[in-house]
């Protein structure tokens, strides 16, 4: 039986990869600016 493989471009998964943490980084950037402006506001 042969076995079929399949070839993985590493650049791919690094941009991949990247996409995903700048999307995580924005969701805390996000998550701290409102923490911030409701600390801010309440003095």
């Amino acid at each position: 039986m042969a076995r079929k493989t399949t070839t993985v471009d590493p650049i791919k998964l690094i941009r991949d990869d990247h996409k995903k943490v700048q999307k995580l980084f924005k969701e805390f950037e996000k998550t701290e600016d409102s923490r911030a402006s409701r600390t801010y506001s309440s003095k």
